[in-house]
């Protein structure tokens, strides 16, 4: 139960923070937005290339 209470605890203090730094970077930096909208293909396109990576190993160990 106690180490339930500090998983939730930790996961909710870095979306805080993951949310407070997104605000200050976003006020420093004026392209900011425009790198935080293409993220999240960058980083589909990274775990894609990685499954299919670790899918060929795969195959490759079972033939």
């Amino acid at each position: 139960m106690c180490s339930n209470v500090g998983l939730a605890l930790t996961m909710v203090m870095s979306g805080v923070l993951a949310a407070l730094s997104v605000k200050q970077v976003s006020e420093r930096w004026s392209g900011f937005g425009e790198f935080a909208r293409k993220a999240p293909y960058f980083s589909g396109a990274m775990i894609l290339l990685v499954g299919v990576y670790v899918g060929c190993q795969g195959l490759r160990a079972l033939v």
